[in-house]
Parts: C-alpha cells; structure tokens; sequence
C-alpha cells in the first residue's frame, strides 16, 4: 500500500511541474494559438496576444501600405515555397509535404492521428473539426466568421467552386486558416499526380488571392476572415 501512494504522489508532482524551455516543440506550442496562411505557412503567437494572422499579413505587406496587392500575395507564397521544397528537387515532393505536416505544422498530424486534444488555440483549446463547445463558426451563411469564404472542398483537385460542399465544418488546416483546405499545401495541386512546382504554387496561390478578394484589387487585413478558432482567442484582429 506504501508503495502505491509513493507512486501515485510522483506522477501528480511532475504533472504539475511548468514546461521547462527545453522541453518539445509540441508541448510549447501547446500554450501557444496558431495562423495558417493562405498558403499554409504556420505563424504562433502566446495565447494572450494579438492573433498572429497579423504577423502573416505585415510580412507579405511587403511596402507596408496596409493593403496586399496579387503580387505582394503571391511573392509572401513563393517565398514560403522555397522554405517547403528543401530538397532542390525543383517542385515540392513527398518527403517536403512529410516534412510540412510533422515538423513545419505537427499540429496537422496530431489532429490527423485523433490526438488532436492538445493542440491549443486558446485558454480553452480545440481538438479535431468538431468544436468542442461554442457555435459554429461557419454557421453563419456558410461562410467563415459570417465573412468571406465557404467550407472546403472534398474533391480532388481541393479547389473552391460551384459543386463545394456547405455541410461540413472545417478540418486540419482549415480550422486555423482563413481559407477551407484541410492540407493547404497538397491542394495547390490542379489534379492529383499534379507536380507542385513553383509555376503551380504561384498559380494557386494568385487563385486563393481572388478567393479572398473577390472583385477587390487588394486584401486588406480587417477585411481578412476570422479562422475558425480565432474567435476563442478573445483578441479577434
């Protein structure tokens, strides 16, 4: 019987014990919220400051006007692609999309695996696609933070279009990005086998520029959509 209290005492002291600066990436990322880019490119912030998206968009804002224009939007993704295709392989290839999902942004694989409960976007947290808690965020007219943007797509090429699917709520990537792609990398592609190339990025990402611009020349960061966890940060913009 002494021996079972000594033990169960040990387990309760190092539960307690604070995450020590040397300790994983993924349990200090667990304190922190995350951004995806349009393009997938993973920015954090301390669940106590400003929502990172404005990290994203002031270094894409490459003359630091306040408005992006589709050549700022689509340099800010050539720029991320040349961080993905690690390789020199001239186009992104298994291993670069390996790599993004378990080193870039593990949290995509966390939540793939369904050990998704740890993946902190706020005091409170969110685990898969299913929102623990809390409205929709997507509940109103389909579109995210009722702005902007509709649920993604579950096609093969993961492009937006009239046959888009408005019945599902946000998965993977998606929960954290202003755009619907679960894999915001993979679906750069037009068609599956499709290489990713730097051609074929810059095509997707001036496409995902019009997505969140309509027939507006620039992207201005109030008018950016809320992600779908952004709202449980309680610092929105």
């Amino acid at each position: 019987m002494k021996s079972i209290v000594l033990v169960c005492t040990v387990v309760l002291v190092s539960s307690l014990a604070p995450v020590s600066a040397s300790a994983a990436p993924e349990a200090r990322q667990r304190s922190q919220s995350l951004f995806l880019s349009p393009m997938g490119e993973p920015f954090r912030a301390p669940i106590n400051e400003a929502y990172p998206s404005r990290q994203w968009f002031d270094r894409a804002d490459a003359n630091h006007d306040g408005a992006l224009t589709r050549e700022e939007f689509v340099a800010d993704a050539l720029r991320f692609f040349e961080v993905l295709e690690a390789d020199g392989a001239g186009f992104i290839t298994d291993g670069d999309v390996t790599r993004y999902e378990h080193e870039v942004v593990p949290e995509l694989t966390r939540l793939k695996s369904g050990d998704g409960d740890d993946v902190m976007v706020s005091e409170g947290g969110v685990g898969s696609g299913h929102h623990r808690g809390g409205a929709d965020p997507y509940s109103s007219g389909g579109r995210a933070g009722g702005q902007g943007v509709p649920r993604h797509s579950d096609e093969p090429t993961g492009q937006i279009n009239a046959t888009t699917r408005r019945d599902e709520r946000p998965e993977g990537a998606a929960l954290f990005s202003v755009l619907p792609f679960p894999e915001p990398v993979t679906s750069a592609r037009s068609f599956y086998g499709q290489r990713i190339t730097r051609e074929v990025f810059a095509d997707a990402a001036s496409k995902r520029f019009d997505l969140l611009t309509g027939k507006a020349t620039v992207l201005k960061y109030a008018d950016l959509p809320l992600t779908p966890v952004q709202p449980r940060t309680g610092l929105q913009k």
